[in-house]
């Protein structure tokens, strides 16, 4: 979106409340003393309350700014932020309805006849169908940020590169698979590469849903790496049925530079597994842990915590994450959408632009109990687990 805001010659300001506390005040401020006219915010599902207060309380404040919606949430459940606060939603694949608004600056006539977007008229909204869907950036993208700005854990600094659009896996609990009409789209990996060697920083965060996705995918990218001698560390997310049926391929993978796969195992219980449509099992994700342990490729693993879990869910989740010894581990209490519209689970208004906040009523314990019993998996997790890795590292280096 910068890019083309720059292609077009517009002055903006890039705000990410994730970095520049300061809250509303700090954000009421930035609009007033850059006389912005327009503002664009990303949404997702577990913001999607505090991006309407948001707007709400800025046209209170600043009743002729043109308050644009947008990101993953808007593009499947626009219907979502269809509030008087709001004047567009743009759930579009790609800028190309972007770049027409920002040259027509706008004007109805000009988003009455626009592709993907939602917008207000004699009061009622009105939804446009979307656009064709994307295989490649509409424009190049323009890294504004410090690259330390994206942190992960324990692993420090990262500059994000996206291969691919959607994803071509059926798992019920994802919405990304819904992404770019539904259809995957790899990036052509010469474009992908030439892109990753312009990032003048020596860690890269794919942030595709599944970055091989194939075994010939995953062979072509690797090698064109090494031999066009891309020296860098890569954090991707895979799965783990492709690594445990392409093992053999880890130590090239490994030799490319990916250091870290995030491999969402998301369940310990193959009935809860079956019924996420994930088509792996407890034994595919163990096995996995194994392969890549003997490749030197360290394991991040992610888990979902939905509304109806049990005690016993709790506890299954974490002996399976000791008796595997996994360091790093992502856990998400999240209610998504695509599996709890027709569902008796309560959704709470979220007081967090964050995914580590529980904003749903669970269903077989307190939230209370429940937060709490979220918070020890952590606990257990980086401080116990992790004390000890670093007691290790520590010892080696002695």
């Amino acid at each position: 979106m910068a890019s083309a805001l720059q292609a077009n010659q517009i002055d903006f300001v890039y705000y990410d409340e994730n970095f520049l506390r300061g809250g509303f005040r700090k954000l009421k401020k930035t609009i007033a003393k850059n006389n912005i006219t327009h503002l664009g915010i990303t949404t997702n599902p577990n913001d999607m309350d505090k991006t309407l207060e948001v707007s709400k309380k800025l046209k209170k404040v600043f009743p002729n700014l043109f308050i644009i919606l947008g990101g993953n949430n808007t593009e499947l459940h626009y219907y979502l932020y269809f509030d008087d606060a709001v004047d567009l939603i743009y759930h579009d694949n790609g800028l190309k309805t972007f770049d027409k608004l920002l040259k027509a600056n706008f004007s109805h006539e000009a988003i009455k006849n626009a592709k993907g977007v939602c917008y207000k008229e004699d009061g009622k909204w009105v939804v446009n169908e979307k656009g064709e869907a994307i295989s490649e950036f509409d424009f190049e993208p323009l890294r504004l940020t410090d690259y330390k700005k994206t942190y992960l854990f324990a692993k420090g600094n990262f500059a994000l590169v996206k291969g691919s659009w959607s994803c071509p896996q059926k798992c019920t609990f994802c919405n990304c698979r819904k992404m770019n009409s539904g259809v995957y789209k790899p990036r052509n990996i010469d474009n992908l590469i030439n892109e990753i060697q312009k990032v003048n920083f020596n860690k890269i965060w794919f942030t595709d849903d599944d970055v091989f996705v194939t075994r010939e995918r995953a062979i072509e990218l690797c090698n064109a790496l090494i031999d066009r001698k891309v020296e860098k560390e890569y954090f991707a997310y895979t799965r783990a049925d492709f690594v445990c049926k392409n093992h053999d391929i880890l130590p090239l993978i490994r030799k490319a530079g990916f250091k870290n796969l995030n491999m969402g195992f998301e369940a310990v219980n193959d009935n809860i597994l079956e019924s996420f449509n994930k088509l792996t099992t407890k034994k595919i994700n163990e096995t996995c842990v194994r392969y890549l342990s003997e490749n030197g490729i360290n394991c991040v693993c992610s888990f979902i915590l939905t509304p109806d879990f049990t005690r016993k869910d709790f506890k299954d989740l974490n002996t399976f994450v000791k008796e595997n010894r996994l360091v790093d581990t992502i856990y998400s209490p999240l209610m998504l959408f695509s599996m709890y519209e027709n569902e008796n689970a309560q959704r709470i208004k979220s007081k967090r632009i964050n995914e580590k906040y529980i904003n749903f009523k669970p269903l077989n314990m307190t939230k209370l109990e429940f937060a709490f019993r979220f918070l020890m998996l952590y606990v257990r997790c980086f401080f116990i687990h992790g004390l000890i890795k670093l007691k290790l590292i520590n010892y080696g280096n002695s």
